[in-house]
C-alpha cells in the first residue's frame, strides 16, 4: 500500500498544485484528488476529509494523515503543505517544487536499478549456465579419477530441481530490488 501511495504521490500533487494555480482552494482540490483514480491515495484523502467534515480542522486532519501512512514523499508534502497554510505562501508554487524533488528521487531509485541491472544479468547468466556447465565437467573428472562427489542418479534431480529453484530464487530477488516507479 505504501509502494502504491509513493507511486501516485508526484501525479497527485501535481493535479493538487494545477487545481490550486486555477483558483480553487485546498479543500476542493483534495476533494478532486479523492475522487481521481490515484488508489489508495485517493481513499486516504478522502478519509482526511471526512475527518475534516466530522470536525477536524484542516492542521488535525492533514497531521492524522501523515501519522497514518507510511511514506517519507508524503510525510514531507503534508509537513510542507502544513507550514505553508501557516505561513501563507503560494501553495500551488510548494507543491509545483515538492513535485519536482519527488520525481526527482524516483528518477534517481529507477537510475540506480537500471545500473544494477547489468551486474545481476552476469549473476543470472553465470548461475543459470556457467554453474551448471561446472558441474558437468566436475562430475565427468571425478568419476574418471574414481571418486564420484555426486552419484550420477542425482543428476537429474540437481538440473531439474535445485538449479530452477536457485534461479528462481534469484528472480525473486531480483523483483524485491525493483524500484516501485
Amino acid at each position: 500500500r505504501t509502494s502504491e501511495i509513493e507511486q501516485e504521490i508526484p501525479y497527485a500533487l501535481r493535479h493538487m498544485a494545477t487545481q490550486l494555480s486555477s483558483g480553487t482552494g485546498l479543500p476542493e482540490s483534495m476533494t478532486s484528488v479523492s475522487r481521481a483514480d490515484y488508489g489508495a491515495l485517493s481513499e486516504e484523502f478522502g478519509r482526511t476529509l471526512r475527518d475534516m467534515r466530522t470536525g477536524d480542522t484542516m492542521t488535525e486532519a492533514l497531521t492524522s494523515l501523515r501519522n497514518r501512512i507510511e511514506s517519507d514523499s508524503l510525510r514531507r508534502a503534508i509537513r510542507q503543505i502544513q507550514r505553508t497554510l501557516r505561513t501563507g505562501g503560494d501553495l500551488a508554487q510548494t507543491l509545483n517544487i515538492l513535485v519536482d524533488e519527488t520525481a526527482f528521487n524516483l528518477r534517481t531509485k529507477l537510475r540506480n536499478y537500471i545500473q544494477s541491472l547489468g551486474v545481476m544479468t552476469m549473476i543470472y547468466m553465470f548461475a543459470s549456465s556457467v554453474i551448471p556447465a561446472l558441474l558437468i565437467v566436475l562430475m565427468i573428472v571425478m568419476n574418471f579419477m574414481g571418486g564420484g562427489f555426486i552419484p550420477v542418479e542425482f543428476m537429474p534431480l540437481l538440473y531439474l530441481l535445485v538449479i530452477p529453484s536457485l534461479l528462481l530464487y534469484l528472480v525473486i530477488i531480483f523483483k524485491r530490488m525493483e524500484p516501485g516507479v
